[in-house]
């Protein structure tokens, strides 16, 4: 049976953060064909907001199932833009941020 990602939510752990996420309203999407016992998933990343609000320094810091959302969650999360946090009317980069996707699967028969 072959499955499709219905959701992608996004749970924002990004901590000492004042910076706002744009409109992002992207949804990654998994190979053609997951597994048919593909699970629902979840992938931890750690990046930085660069002072122009582009992301950077993704690095994945935790998942469940391992090896399977990685990939997608990494390239949705470089295609986040943020309004970048200012002091003293000066853009300034922010680091070590946190987040979590949340991968949902569903039947395509559903």
């Amino acid at each position: 049976m072959k499955k499709e990602i219905i959701l992608l939510l996004i749970i924002a752990l990004v901590s000492a953060c004042s910076a706002t996420q744009s409109n992002n309203n992207q949804s990654a999407t998994t190979s053609d064909n997951p597994p048919k016992e593909a699970p629902d998933g979840w992938v931890r990343m750690s990046f930085d907001i660069t002072s122009s609000g582009t992301t950077e320094n993704i690095k994945v810091i935790d998942s469940s199932p391992s090896g399977i959302f990685e990939s997608e969650a990494i390239k949705a999360l470089s295609k986040w833009k943020y309004k970048p946090k200012f002091i003293d009317g000066v853009a300034v980069k922010q680091t070590d941020l946190k987040v979590q996707l949340d991968f949902i699967l569903e039947d395509s028969e559903n």
